[in-house]
């Protein structure tokens, strides 16, 4: 369980500039100031604190309704910074899902993992990352954000090896997914 002191999770339209399609806004893109600041896009926020840029900085979110990675339970989100090496610490990603009750799967925040090539990403939980107390905010610290201008976050379905994954998807990496072909999911 993650607790997200001094977060609002209150939710609603950003101001910058965007695009939209069928779905809603699917992307949206703010400056940050050294101040801090939130994008917000739908049902997810980046949270970026005062002293995380040195000087201001464009941040760009976008929504995935549908991505190759199967494994996402839900939209996958996309941040775009403009280079690397502008967070000076790590910013906080919460997104709102659906509950479903009692059947509730154990989710994480997850990210595709950069270091393989985009034909083997595989989904990697965000390490602390969690549901809250109503079960329908998961958030977490996204690390790594300092070493790229990219990154693919979305909830996943957080498993040890012996879970049984839904049918077609492999616990790998933490995480059940659909592992693509030539992957080192297992077979």
């Amino acid at each position: 369980m993650v607790a997200a002191v001094g977060i609002s999770p209150v939710f609603g339209s950003s101001c910058g500039a965007g695009i939209y399609d069928g779905l809603g806004p699917a992307q949206v893109t703010e400056t940050i100031t050294s101040d801090g600041g939130d994008v917000v896009l739908g049902q997810a926020r980046l949270v970026i604190g005062p002293g995380t840029f040195a000087a201001p900085t464009e941040v760009t979110l976008r929504r995935i309704p549908a991505i190759a990675h199967a494994g996402a339970y839900g939209p996958v989100f996309q941040v775009d910074v403009p280079s690397a090496n502008v967070f000076r610490q790590d910013a906080t990603f919460i997104l709102r899902v659906p509950s479903i009750g009692a059947n509730q799967p154990t989710l994480a925040l997850g990210s595709l993992d950069p270091t393989l090539a985009l034909a083997l990403q595989q989904w990697v939980p965000v390490s602390g990352s969690g549901l809250d107390s109503t079960q329908t905010l998961l958030s977490g610290s996204i690390p790594g954000l300092s070493t790229m201008t990219s990154i693919q976050l979305g909830a996943v379905v957080r498993c040890p090896p012996t879970t049984t994954c839904p049918a077609g998807q492999t616990c790998n990496s933490g995480a059940c997914q659909v592992c693509p072909t030539g992957s080192p999911c297992p077979s």
